[in-house]
């Protein structure tokens, strides 16, 4: 059974990757899905999150910011 550093940096790694291969150019925001990733293993992998990030009309990085966005108003209520 691998560490949980390892099994992280796997998540981490799979998170980049996805990010170059989909359009991601801007560091922060591919170290962001990176660590949201090592937190929820394999969420660049779901479906809706992969269509919605590739849809036309905005960057990647503007998907995922409103996803960000999103998520944090859903964490407020919460509370």
């Amino acid at each position: 059974m691998p560490s949980r550093r390892a099994t992280v940096i796997e998540r981490m790694l799979a998170a980049y990757t996805y990010a170059i291969r989909i359009g991601f150019r801007s560091t922060p925001h591919i170290v962001h899905l990176m660590y949201l990733s090592a937190d929820a293993p394999g969420i660049h992998d779901d479906p809706l999150l992969d269509t919605y990030l590739r849809k036309p009309g905005a960057t990647p990085e503007q998907r995922f910011d409103e996803l960000i966005a999103v998520m944090d108003k859903k964490l407020e209520g919460e509370q």
